[in-house]
């Protein structure tokens, strides 16, 4: 059975590694990013045996996941960086009956599509997390490492939602190679490991 993620618009430095990554661990890979990054990612995709799906950013959340769900048929895992992921679905939880809040129809659209077609997999959201303040570059704010576990916790019993912390480096988004290999093995390390629930794994350099 093949698997599939969705990558919504991560860093410029990060978005090459990352369906690389998941293409060579067997996934086919959808991704949203802004035009001018996406070039030439599909092809390597396809060189290497896997399905690739190019998203422009611009695209209404519910029309990507929609597009996700007729053109590679499931979802297995989500990974998303919040603070960029403006246009994308933002999926909050209450601890209570894991409902899913959004801002805007088609996002609160979108959020509901993701989560069932995770559901039925049994998938999982990996959110990569930027330190609040540039001058400590391990503190994540309060309100990340909150939402991340009661995320989790909310929509554990279906879907699994955990996080990586990435050094703030520079403004491309990493620092060196070796940080966005780093960021690639955690998420795939996340994503595998089914006890895993609402944890963060930091990214030191």
């Amino acid at each position: 059975m093949h698997r599939v993620a969705l990558v919504i618009d991560p860093s410029p430095a990060l978005l090459p590694p990352l369906v690389r990554g998941l293409g060579a661990a067997g996934y086919d890979v959808a991704f949203s990013a802004p035009r001018g990054a996406v070039r030439g990612v599909s092809e390597q995709l396809r060189g290497s045996g896997r399905r690739g799906l190019a998203l422009d950013r611009s695209m209404e959340p519910d029309e990507v996941v929609g597009r996700v769900r007729d053109e590679l048929g499931r979802l297995d895992l989500v990974v998303v960086e919040p603070a960029r992921a403006e246009e994308a679905p933002e999926l909050h939880g209450s601890s209570g009956g894991g409902e899913v809040y959004a801002s805007g129809a088609s996002a609160i659209g979108a959020a509901r599509i993701t989560l069932e077609l995770l559901g039925e997999t049994h998938g999982s959201i990996v959110r990569l997390l930027r330190p609040a303040s540039a001058s400590d570059a391990a503190a994540l704010s309060g309100h990340d490492v909150a939402s991340t576990r009661r995320l989790g916790r909310s929509l554990g019993a279906r879907v699994r939602v955990n996080g990586v912390a990435i050094p703030r480096s520079t403004k491309a988004g990493v620092a060196t190679d070796r940080t966005a290999d780093a960021v690639v093995r955690a998420v795939l390390w996340l994503a595998g490991s089914e006890l895993l629930n609402g944890e963060i794994v930091s990214i030191d350099r």
